[in-house]
C-alpha cells in the first residue's frame, strides 16, 4: 500500500495540494509526521494510538467528522474536525508530553486522556466541548469557543504565556467536576465553577482572572499558598463569586521570616460576594487563620473581597513538647518572645510558622538532642541560626521547675568534648551556676556536619563556649 514506503521513519512530504486519504487503519513503525500537504481521515480511528502525530506547519489535517484516538499531538499545522459536532478527537494515548503550537477548527470536540501533559499553545476554535479526563492540558494558547470539562482524574493547566496577548486562554465556561484539578496564571472569559480543586499550591504569586462568575460548591476546594513577603495566590472575578466548600492554606518553604500578622487578598468580585467558606483547613500550631468578607476599598476597586489574616494564637510553645527535653527549650523561647532581636527573632518567627510535628523537631534540633538529617525545610533555616544561638545563650535561661524524667540515664546532651550529666539538663546543667566541674573528653559529635559544632555544655553551669 502507499503507507509501506513509510514504515521505516513514517515521514510523509506532500506537495502544496496533494491529498491523501486514509480509510481504513495504518500501521507504522514510528511515529506519522506530516510535513507538506493535506491527509485526510475518512473513516474512524485511523491511526494508532500508541505512537506521536506530527501536522508542521506547512501540513494539514482534516478528519472530516471522525472520531480519532492518536498518541501525542505535536507541530504546527492546521487541524479541522470536520462538520460533525458529536465528533471526537481523543489525545495523548501514549501517555508521552507534547507540545501543538498550531490551530484546530471544526465542530467536534477535544478529549484529552493518558498521563502525559498536552500543551496546545496555537488559536482553538473548534466549537465542541474539551474534556480533560486524565493527565495534563495545558492551554498556553487561546481557546475561544469551546467549554472545558475538568473530569476526574484530569488537570488543566492554565498559562498566561498566551502569543496572543491580552486574549483570555479560554473564552468560555470551565467546569472543574469532583477530583478535577484547576491551576496556573490565565483567565476565564466566562464563568467558572469549582467541584473540584483550584489549586495554587505551587505558586504563590498565581493569578486567575475570571470575566463571569465564579461558583465554589460544597464539595469545591481552593488550596493557595501564602509566603512571608505577604504573597499569595488569588481569584479576580469581574462578576460576583458564590462561594462554599473548603479553603486551604499552607505556606511555602521560603526560609524568610514568616509575618504572622500580614493580610493576604485571597478573592476580589466586581459584583460582590455571596456565602463565605464553609471550611477552612491550616496546619499551624501557633497561628490562627481567620477571613473577612468585605467590600473593597474605593482606592482597591470596585465591589467585594476576601482577606486572609494570619494571627498568633494563645498556644506556647510547650503546649506541643512531648519531651523533657523539648519542654526546656520551648519554655526558653516563650521567654524570650517579647525581647527577641534580629537573627534571635526570626528563629522564633519560623517556629511560629510550624505544625505540632514540626515544632517538635525544631525543639530537638535546637537542644542537641537530634542528630539525624533534619527534612524540614522550616529547620534548614533553624540550623543556620545556631551559631546565633550560641552567641546568645544568656537569653537561653532553661526553667529549673520542669520535672525530671522518669529515666535521667537518656537525656544526655553530646557536645564537642563529651556529655553533660545523665540528669536532664533543665533539672542539673543549670541548676547549680556555680559549678566548676571540667567537661570530659569525648568523641566530637556534630548537629550540623558542615558547621562548627553546637557549643561546649558544662555539667554544672549555663555555658557555651562556641
Amino acid at each position: 500500500s502507499f503507507w509501506d514506503s513509510f514504515n521505516d521513519f513514517a515521514t510523509v512530504e506532500l506537495g502544496e495540494d496533494t491529498l491523501i486519504t486514509i480509510d481504513q487503519p495504518i500501521t507504522l513503525d514510528a511515529d506519522l509526521v506530516v510535513s507538506d500537504g493535506i491527509l485526510i481521515a475518512d473513516a474512524d480511528n485511523v491511526f494508532q494510538t500508541d505512537q506521536q502525530l506530527s501536522i508542521n506547519g506547512a501540513a494539514e489535517l482534516e478528519l472530516r467528522g471522525t472520531d480519532q484516538t492518536i498518541g501525542s499531538l505535536t507541530g504546527g499545522g492546521d487541524i479541522d474536525l470536520g462538520n460533525d459536532s458529536a465528533s471526537v478527537f481523543t489525545i495523548g494515548a501514549d501517555d508521552e508530553n507534547a507540545n501543538f503550537t498550531g490551530e484546530i477548527s471544526g465542530d467536534g470536540g477535544v478529549v484529552k486522556i493518558g498521563d502525559g501533559d498536552q500543551n496546545l499553545s496555537g488559536e482553538l476554535e473548534y466549537l465542541g466541548d474539551t474534556r480533560v479526563q486524565d493527565g495534563e492540558l495545558i492551554i498556553s494558547g487561546t481557546l475561544t469557543e469551546s467549554n472545558v470539562f475538568v473530569e476526574n482524574g484530569g488537570t488543566l493547566v492554565l498559562s498566561d504565556s498566551s502569543p496572543n496577548l491580552g486574549d483570555d486562554n479560554v473564552e468560555n465556561d470551565v467546569f472543574v467536576e469532583d477530583g478535577g484539578i484547576l491551576y496556573g496564571s490565565g483567565s476565564i472569559g466566562n464563568d467558572l465553577e469549582n467541584a473540584g480543586l483550584i489549586d495554587f499550591e505551587e505558586g504563590n504569586n498565581n493569578r486567575l482572572v475570571i470575566d463571569g462568575d465564579y461558583t465554589q460548591i460544597n464539595d469545591g476546594e481552593f488550596l493557595v499558598q501564602v509566603d512571608a513577603n505577604g504573597s499569595s495566590g488569588a481569584l479576580e472575578v469581574d462578576g460576583v463569586a458564590t462561594l462554599d466548600g473548603t479553603l486551604e492554606i499552607v505556606s511555602d518553604d521560603d526560609e524568610d521570616q514568616f509575618n504572622p500578622s500580614t493580610e493576604y487578598v485571597l478573592l476580589t468580585a466586581e459584583g460582590g460576594i455571596v456565602g463565605e467558606w464553609s471550611n477552612i483547613e491550616e496546619d499551624f500550631a501557633f497561628l490562627d487563620a481567620t477571613v473577612v468578607y468585605e467590600e473593597r476599598d474605593d482606592n482597591d476597586g470596585d465591589g467585594d473581597e476576601a482577606r486572609l489574616t494570619l494571627s498568633r494564637n494563645d498556644l506556647d510553645f510547650i503546649d506541643t513538647a512531648e519531651s523533657s527535653n523539648q519542654a526546656a527549650v520551648s519554655g526558653a523561647l516563650s521567654r524570650v518572645v517579647g525581647s527577641a532581636e534580629d537573627e534571635l527573632a526570626t528563629v522564633i518567627g519560623i517556629v511560629e510558622t510550624l505544625n505540632g510535628d514540626d515544632s517538635r523537631d525544631a525543639y530537638d534540633a535546637l537542644s542537641g538532642a537530634q542528630l539525624a538529617t533534619v527534612q524540614s525545610t522550616a529547620l534548614v533555616s533553624l540550623q543556620r541560626q545556631h551559631n546565633l544561638l550560641a552567641d546568645r545563650a544568656q537569653f537561653i535561661a532553661f526553667d529549673t521547675s520542669i520535672a525530671e524524667p522518669a529515666d535521667t540515664t537518656t537525656a544526655l546532651i553530646p557536645n564537642r568534648l563529651g556529655y553533660t550529666s545523665a540528669m536532664h539538663p533543665s533539672v542539673e546543667m543549670f541548676r547549680n551556676q556555680n559549678a566548676t566541674e571540667e567537661p570530659v573528653e569525648a568523641p566530637r559529635q556534630d548537629l550540623w556536619s558542615n558547621a562548627r559544632p553546637w557549643g561546649r555544655i558544662y555539667s554544672g553551669a549555663n555555658a557555651f563556649d562556641g
